[in-house]
């Protein structure tokens, strides 16, 4: 079934059709995402287009037989994948994927979560093998669709030789993925130097749901991002000594990534309501810390520098305030990493 008019031809023989998790060229409401400029967004390789998915947001398409947009969360965005003749739905999100209700329109489910810090080589072979081996079309998703589904589908028309690193960078401008998420960049503008690492790579078999990282784990990575902007905070918000590749506002956009999505983990659903109001309130104040370290970087006033330590406070406070009423108890389970 043809889905969209413009064919993108594998070396296999077989089509793709990529309807990227792109939002409008924009991000999404109330995001802080750096915005990409029009010029950048124009130049984008041939067979590009957006296309309409009902319940579906940000949808986008390269060729004829693979789909990727927004979470589909409805039964309306469910339908309209199955219209659009769809048969595969790749889940790139960290977020449990609705695999019964897929079910209820003959879709199958396969989960390749990861971050925003880049796709590490065992995830870009898995996403080659799913661009070359499941039954498609395949539709491709995060949670917004703006940033790390357009990079999976540029790891995908990469791996099937149709773009250029170049090509598929623009791809990325074109959708309004951020460059503050520098590690999504690096795994298109890197991929033919990760190809070794791609070819080792076990080909583990697809799964609908992948293991959760879990809270714990979750704040193992926030516990790690956390101290390296302490170091940051000691070297008067800069790049701490001996560290020059640290990127102080990159550090703080993802902290605020790793308390989003563990705000989203069904084991934080589970408990007291106090917990996910505290990620999702520690989730603005490193919004505000990466916004104000990217000024602070253009331009190092000492007003800045002075809403930097307050916004650092309340993190700090706001992390101790946590551990007190939900790690340091013993229904919270072991403090992650160990750390006291």
């Amino acid at each position: 079934m043809r889905t969209a008019g413009f064919s993108v031809p594998f070396p296999t023989g077989r089509h793709l059709a990529i309807v990227l998790g792109m939002g409008l060229l924009s991000p999404p409401i109330g995001s802080s995402h750096a915005a990409t400029s029009p010029a950048a967004q124009r130049a984008v390789p041939p067979g590009v287009v957006a296309t309409n998915l009902p319940g579906v947001h940000n949808a986008f398409c390269i060729g004829t037989n693979l789909f990727s947009g927004s979470s589909p969360a409805t039964d309306e965005a469910f339908a309209a994948l199955a219209r659009a003749g769809v048969k595969t739905v790749l889940s790139v999100d960290g977020a449990r994927p609705d695999v019964e209700r897929a079910r209820r329109y003959g879709l199958r489910y396969v989960h390749l979560p990861h971050g925003y810090d880049g796709i590490d080589p065992a995830t870009q072979a898995q996403l080659a093998r799913a661009g070359q081996e499941l039954p498609g079309p395949i539709y491709v998703h995060c949670h917004h669709g703006l940033h790390r589904s357009p990079t999976a589908a540029a790891v995908m028309c990469l791996a099937g030789g149709n773009w250029t690193p170049e090509q598929a960078l623009s791809s990325l401008a074109f959708a309004g993925t951020s460059t503050n998420y520098v590690g999504l960049y690096q795994t298109v503008r890197e991929f033919p130097a990760t190809q070794a690492a791609r070819a080792a790579a076990p080909a583990t078999p697809f799964v609908d749901t992948a293991k959760p990282s879990g809270l714990v784990e979750a704040m193992v990575a926030v516990d790690t991002r956390w101290d390296l902007l302490k170091a940051v905070k000691a070297a008067g918000f800069k790049a701490p000594p001996g560290s020059p590749d640290v990127q102080p506002a990159h550090e703080a956009l993802m902290l605020s990534e790793h308390y989003r999505e563990a705000a989203r983990l069904p084991e934080v659903a589970s408990r007291p309501a106090d917990l996910r109001q505290r990620l999702e309130a520690a989730d603005v104040a490193a919004r505000d810390a990466e916004r104000l370290l990217r000024d602070f970087a253009r331009d190092p006033q000492p007003g800045i520098h002075a809403d930097l330590e307050r916004v650092f406070t309340n993190l700090g406070r706001q992390c101790t305030e946590c551990h007190q009423r939900h790690r340091d108890k013993s229904s919270a389970g072991p403090s992650p990493g160990g750390r006291p």
